[in-house]
């Protein structure tokens, strides 16, 4: 599968529009608050992570791709 978007910026995006703090993502993650950071900043990631991340920001995963254009 090709993305054409970057996940990091689409996860900052989501993050401000479901109004979820890094704190908040990295206790449910179970990721350190470092962690969150490293991700907000990927050029891409596995699927499976923006799977739960699209699941935890109740975004369609297309919803998702768009935020990281």
């Amino acid at each position: 599968m090709i993305c054409r978007s970057k996940t990091g910026v689409a996860l900052q995006k989501a993050q401000v529009l479901s109004g979820v703090s890094n704190d908040q993502l990295a206790k449910e993650f179970n990721v350190s608050k470092v962690q969150i950071s490293r991700w907000r900043h990927q050029e891409d990631m596995k699927f499976s992570r923006v799977v739960k991340l699209c699941d935890r920001l109740n975004l369609t995963i297309d919803e998702f791709e768009r935020l990281g254009r």
